[in-house]
């Protein structure tokens, strides 16, 4: 079953990180597809996701490469969805390290920094609500998390609880896309 996923403004998910664009896109289009995948599998860890993205190319811009992430995640089944999430730490989880750099790990620590300062009940109310929501969907909690507080990503996951398996993973899928958006920005832009 191909989700429906619905593209979003661009300007919504512009992410100034503070840093230089790592790669340029003509670095991204002359890497071998190896590379080319395990790069992009910092922005996103759907296998098929990155293979499409890499044959995809050349691409001429950053807005171009992000046009094809948005076409090609529309075209992703609800398995894509899941696996892409498995890269992800948990919402407040404190070993955001152990997801490593190779699935976004690095960029992880910055996008969750939001729950940085989140009080010990906060984190345990984040870590419950987190059970819950595996225990009813089957996957992780996730959410496009920069420039969230914890008290907005907790009441988030508090609303979402309410939502059935359909509506959850469509609304998960979302979410992912905004995310990619703003690695794919962190690293070419």
């Amino acid at each position: 079953m191909i989700l429906p996923i619905l593209p979003m403004p661009r300007e919504i998910f512009h992410y100034d990180s503070g840093m230089t664009a790592t790669y340029t896109i003509d670095d991204f289009n002359r890497m071998p597809a190896d590379a080319a995948d395990a790069l992009l599998a910092r922005c996103c860890a759907s296998a098929k996701w990155c293979a499409r993205m890499t044959a995809a190319r050349p691409y001429r811009s950053c807005d171009e490469l992000i046009a094809a992430a948005d076409a090609h995640w529309r075209e992703m089944t609800h398995e894509d969805v899941v696996e892409a999430m498995s890269a992800h730490p948990r919402i407040g989880q404190k070993d955001i390290d152990s997801h490593g750099d190779a699935h976004g790990g690095d960029m992880a620590r910055g996008e969750q920094a939001g729950m940085a300062d989140a009080s010990a009940k906060m984190r345990e109310t984040m870590a419950r609500h987190n059970r819950d929501y595996e225990q009813k969907f089957g996957f992780i909690f996730i959410i496009c998390a920069s420039g969230k507080s914890a008290a907005q990503m907790c009441e988030a996951i508090r609303a979402r609880l309410e939502n059935d398996a359909q509506t959850e993973i469509a609304t998960a899928a979302v979410e992912l896309g905004k995310i990619t958006r703003i690695r794919i920005d962190k690293l070419f832009r």
